[in-house]
This record gives C-alpha cells, sequence and structure tokens, in this order.
C-alpha cells in the first residue's frame, strides 16, 4: 500500500514539473544579451529611456520579452544603475516606461507599447542583432522619442497655473525646481508638488549663489529657482568641485553683495598655530538646504590678527574663543583672491551668535 502511494506521489509531481516546464515554455520569457550589440543599437535603447544625455554612464544586461506577450512590452535590465539614470527615466509623465526595482539595486525599466514605434524599435534590435542603423534612422528614433515627451510634457503643462503677473507684482510665489522649458515659458513644481509656469522672456536671472547675472540660455531643466525681487534667482543644479566653487564663491560675499541666501557654515577643527591665528576646518553644504543635493564641502580657513569677530554675546573674540562658536556661526566673509590658492583661504569677518 505504502508503495502505491509513493508512486502516486512520485506521478503528481512529475506531471506537477511537466506541467510548470510546459506552462512556462509558453509563457516564459525569452532573455537576449546586450553585451554584444553595437553603439547604434544601445543608442536607440538609451533613446527609448530618455537617457541619451547621459549615455555613456549607461551599462546594459539584457532584455526579457514574454512569450505570448511579446508585442506588448519589453524589459530592459542594467548592469549598473544610479541616481542621474533614474532620474531620467522617471522625470517625464510618458505614458511607455515603469522602472522597477528588483532587489539589492538591481532595476529593469519596461517599456510598453505606446504605439507601434517603440515595440518596433526593440524587436528588430533583438530580431537581428547582426545589423545596423543607419544614421538616419538612428535620427528618427531619438526624434520620436522627443516628440513624444513633448506631447507628454504639453497635456501636463497646460494644467498648471501661471504665476507670471504675481512674480512682476512682487507677491510672494513658491520656489521649485525646473521640470520643463520650451519656447515661451518655463515649468516648475513648488514644494505642494503644484505646477506653475512663468513666461520666461518677462525676467532676468541671478545666480542664486554667486549673485552674478545670468543669461537665459544658461537655465536649465534640473535647476532650482526662486522668485525675487521682480526677477528668478537660479540655483544651478550642479554637483562636486563646481558646486564647491560657487558655494565659496558665496563665502566672499558682503551683506551689501548678497540678495537673499547666505551660505551656512560649521567649524570642525581648530589648530591654533600662534598667538592670534588659527587654521580651521570648515563644513558647508549647499544654501538652499537638501533641496537639490546633501553634498557637503570642507575647506582650510586661516583666522589672523586682521580676522574682525562679531559675537552677539561677545564671548568671541579671538582665535582662542573660537570653541564656543561651534554651532552658533550667523556668516564667515572670505578674501576674495584667496579662495584661488593653494594656502587656507583668509577669514575677513566673522559674525556668530552666541548668547
Amino acid at each position: 500500500m505504502k508503495k502505491i502511494k509513493w508512486i502516486i506521489i512520485i506521478i503528481i509531481i512529475v506531471i506537477t514539473i511537466g506541467g510548470i516546464s510546459f506552462l512556462y515554455s509558453i509563457f516564459g520569457n525569452i532573455k537576449y544579451d546586450l553585451k554584444n550589440i553595437n553603439e547604434n543599437q544601445k543608442r536607440e535603447i538609451i533613446a527609448l529611456l530618455n537617457c541619451s544625455e547621459i549615455s555613456n554612464n549607461i551599462e546594459l544586461k539584457e532584455i526579457q520579452v514574454p512569450k505570448v506577450y511579446k508585442d506588448i512590452y519589453y524589459d530592459i535590465y542594467f548592469k549598473t544603475i544610479n541616481e542621474d539614470i533614474k532620474k531620467y527615466i522617471t522625470e517625464s509623465d510618458i505614458y511607455g516606461r515603469d522602472l522597477k526595482e528588483l532587489d539589492n539595486n538591481n532595476y529593469c525599466c519596461t517599456i510598453y507599447r505606446k504605439d507601434d514605434k517603440s515595440i518596433d524599435i526593440l524587436e528588430g534590435i533583438v530580431n537581428g542583432s547582426n545589423t545596423t542603423s543607419s544614421s538616419n534612422d538612428l535620427d528618427a528614433v531619438e526624434d520620436y522619442i522627443q516628440k513624444s515627451n513633448n506631447i507628454e510634457n504639453n497635456q501636463s503643462n497646460n494644467n498648471s497655473e501661471d504665476v507670471t503677473q504675481k512674480i512682476l507684482d512682487n507677491k510672494v510665489v513658491h520656489s521649485g525646481i525646473i521640470e520643463n522649458i520650451d519656447e515661451k515659458s518655463i515649468y516648475y513644481f513648488d514644494g505642494d508638488s503644484k505646477k506653475l509656469n512663468f513666461q520666461k522672456n518677462s525676467f532676468s536671472y541671478i545666480n542664486g549663489r554667486t549673485f552674478m547675472a545670468m543669461e537665459l540660455a544658461d537655465v536649465k531643466v534640473g535647476d532650482y529657482i526662486y522668485p525675487y525681487n521682480k526677477q528668478i534667482l537660479v540655483f544651478r543644479n550642479l554637483s562636486g568641485e563646481d558646486l564647491n566653487q560657487e558655494l565659496l564663491y558665496n563665502l566672499t560675499l558682503t551683506n551689501e553683495e548678497r540678495i537673499v541666501f547666505v551660505n551656512s557654515v560649521e567649524i570642525e577643527e581648530i589648530n591654533v598655530t600662534a598667538e592670534n591665528t588659527a587654521i580651521v576646518k570648515i563644513t558647508y553644504g549647499d544654501i538652499i538646504g537638501n533641496d537639490l543635493t546633501n553634498e557637503r564641502f570642507s575647506e582650510l580657513v586661516e583666522f589672523n590678527t586682521n580676522t574682525k569677530y562679531y559675537s552677539k554675546g561677545h564671548n568671541i573674540n579671538s582665535v582662542n574663543d573660537l570653541d564656543n562658536a561651534k554651532g552658533n556661526i550667523n556668516s564667515i566673509l572670505l578674501e576674495k583672491d584667496s579662495i584661488k590658492k593653494k594656502n587656507p583661504a583668509i577669514v575677513i569677518s566673522f559674525e556668530c551668535d552666541d548668547t
């Protein structure tokens, strides 16, 4: 009896495995390795991902296609992915792309059939891996993606509030990150995720960190804008040394030269080298906080006999008192020429909110 029971169990297991294999052969995925595709084919895929501007940073792994629904969607898998790639793929509202996190920082982007063109492009790549698209074909792919972006952006832009007159009337208007720029207007989302726009040729533009005049052509999607005094302050979407240089320059501006924001600074290390001289390590981040980046930077600066101290509580009057300034710094002014030299930048004045 037991022998018959085990035979029945084995038969059921075999049938189950066979059934699963059969169903997978019908409904499973076909995998296409992308390591041998040529540069033109890679460019086509990247165009569909809306990542043409950062194509050099993208490493593709494979495409998976459902056997049954082959003409409906394709899954594109990445070898590696970073925040820039995520941003470019997801910043548009276009129906047809869906970036999904799988596990351990593995991602795939599903390309749905928005119309015949998108799937046809991928199908042509996986079915003709030895063919090379012509330059005209590639331009047509990127033109198709751009037109798709424009259609979706126009639909979204129509639902935004025009705040041009409010800015011209010097009324309070929320700031935010630029989402789109067209021939007429700049569009952005405020902190409440409300989409706003203004007529771009109606205003002058000023770098929000250096307070130097900017050309409209230098204002980009991803920058942070702050309407102020009938003009637009622009905090460029920078990182690394480019951002550091703008923040350092901000520390050389007097109260009269600044328009609105003052860079925040913290003291990290103090090394008194003489009676009235100290080499101090300061740290600082972006002026507008973490709206664009949470990067922080450090710099060595020199307090000396010419440094002027402004202490609210009258407790900080020399380098020997700098420990009391930690966590209470209001502003610091550096000598302009000194930030470009290898030696520590010179501190002209220092203001503290100690009590």
